[in-house]
C-alpha cells in the first residue's frame, strides 16, 4: 500500500518572476507476504525532481551513511520532501532559478545494516538533507530544457557537528526536461 500528496503553490510577484512552493509526502506498507515494499514501490530523494544537491537514489535513508564498505541504492519506506524556488527571466527564452531543496526518505522501522534510518517523529527534523543552488531553463514553450548546480547546505550521514557544512566543492549538476514541479 503506498498513499502519496503533492502540495504546490505558484506566485507570481512580477510578470516574469514566481515564487514556487512544493510539499511532497509518501507513506508506504508492505502486506500480505511481504515484509518489505517491492523495490519500485519504494521512496527514493535525491536526483533533478527531489533533493538536487544529491544525485538520484543517493540520500537517505535517515541518517544512515554508506560507510559500511558497501554501495546500495538508498530507498525508504516514507518520504518528506520541500522546495522553494523562485523563477526569473533572464533573457528572451533563458529563465533562471534560485531554490532550496529539504527532504530524506526514511524506514519504517529500523534495519542493523543502515543504522538512524528509521521515523522518528521527535529527530526526522535532524535528518533532513538541505541543498541550495542555481538553475537555467530554456523555455521554448512547447518544452523546457533545465540544467540545475547544487550543493549541500544540511548532509544528515555527517557525524553530529559536522552535519551543516555549506561544500561548494561537491557541487552536483542535473539536467532535466521540464520543471521540477
Amino acid at each position: 500500500i503506498r498513499v502519496e500528496t503533492d502540495f504546490r503553490y505558484y506566485r507570481n510577484l512580477y510578470k516574469t518572476n514566481r515564487l514556487v512552493l512544493r510539499f511532497y509526502a509518501g507513506v508506504g506498507y508492505p502486506y500480505g507476504n511481504m515484509k518489505v515494499l517491492p523495490y519500485e514501490k519504494g521512496f527514493f530523494a535525491g536526483g533533478p525532481n527531489s533533493v538536487r544537491a544529491w544525485r538520484a537514489r543517493t540520500l537517505g535513508p535517515g541518517g544512515s551513511s554508506q560507510n559500511q564498505g558497501f554501495q546500495f541504492d538508498r530507498i525508504g519506506d516514507n518520504q518528506i520532501e520541500a522546495n522553494f524556488e523562485y523563477r526569473f527571466l533572464i533573457y528572451k527564452i533563458i529563465n533562471g532559478a534560485f531554490f532550496l531543496d529539504a527532504g530524506n526518505v526514511f524506514l519504517r522501522k529500523a534495519d542493523p545494516l543502515k543504522p538512524n534510518g528509521e521515523f522518528n517523529f521527535n529527530t526526522f527534523y535532524k535528518n533532513l538533507g538541505v541543498g541550495t543552488g542555481f538553475g537555467l531553463r530554456m523555455d521554448f514553450s512547447f518544452f523546457i530544457i533545465r540544467l540545475d548546480a547544487a550543493f549541500r547546505l544540511h548532509d544528515p550521514a555527517l557525524p553530529e557537528g559536522e552535519k551543516w557544512k555549506a561544500d561548494v566543492k561537491q557541487t552536483v549538476v542535473n539536467f532535466g526536461i521540464g520543471y521540477p514541479f
